[in-house]
């Protein structure tokens, strides 16, 4: 009993090597890990150390957090506050807990416009990966927060939804749209996620040949040239583009008329 109270203590400390401490031993035996413990284990996830939230979701895999009711409804208490912090180590640790619900959409989304390429991945791959059992509420939400205004998170969207692998109206929307977006990164991901729907729709090379025309940054018109070997379009049609990048002093533009002559030979 003592030994319980002290590794509470420790996971309750304002010093993180402590928490840290205290984890590595319930690591060591997850047997131990009670309904009381478990709680102060996802009290945890408020930690701004991803190494400490880690640690913490391992925890409570090993030890059945997830089995106990008051750990599943702090964390989703968790990714409905305040707190970003706290919503990520919840939303996250509910993720690698084997669940998913529609509290955690919200947070996942948030998480696109962080600054952390881990956890802009990490809420990716969650969301990819449930978009199967849960795409009637995922991508709706995905959808609409594409009218917010952080690039970051707006790029992010459409990677997902185009790894969702989703011939959608409104999902060929959204791409057709966002290869007008202000923001490069933005246009590059909406492009990325045109060029591998099933059923491109009409008129997709005409936006695609524009781009390598005339988008204002020298990448995305390397991957749009790039591209026109895989849009539908001719070759007639795209040599006067092609003919340009080929004569170009951008190298990269040269190598990415050249892959694109190639595949136009090959189909």
């Amino acid at each position: 009993m003592s030994e319980a109270r002290d590794v509470a203590s420790a996971l309750a400390s304002a010093n993180p090597d402590e928490q840290r401490s205290a984890l590595e031993a319930l690591a060591a035996a997850p047997d131990q890990l009670d309904a009381a413990l478990a709680l102060a284990v996802a009290d945890c996830l408020r930690a701004p150390r991803k190494d400490l939230q880690r640690r913490a979701v391992d925890v409570l895999r090993a030890g059945g957090g997830a089995a106990h009711d008051a750990v599943l409804d702090a964390l989703r208490a968790a990714c409905a506050g305040d707190d970003k912090i706290h919503r990520w180590g919840a939303v996250y640790a509910l993720g690698h807990l084997g669940r998913f619900e529609a509290v955690m959409i919200a947070p996942l989304i948030d998480a696109f416009a962080s600054p952390d390429g881990d956890q802009r991945w990490a809420a990716a791959q969650l969301l990819v990966a449930n978009g199967s059992a849960h795409g009637a509420t995922i991508v709706p939400a995905l959808l609409g927060a594409l009218a917010r205004p952080e690039p970051l998170l707006r790029k992010m969207i459409l990677y997902v939804v185009r790894d969702l692998h989703l011939d959608l109206p409104e999902v060929v929307e959204a791409f057709t749209d966002a290869m007008r977006d202000p923001d490069l990164g933005v246009r590059l991901a909406a492009l990325s996620g045109l060029i591998r729907l099933e059923r491109p729709p009409p008129g997709m090379g005409d936006l695609v040949l524009a781009m390598a025309a005339d988008d204002e940054d020298p990448g995305v018109r390397r991957a749009a040239v790039s591209a026109l070997g895989r849009v539908g379009l001719s070759a007639a049609a795209v040599a006067p583009v092609l003919d340009a990048a080929a004569a170009s002093d951008d190298a990269g533009l040269r190598r990415a008329a050249a892959a694109a002559r190639a595949r136009l030979l090959e189909g």
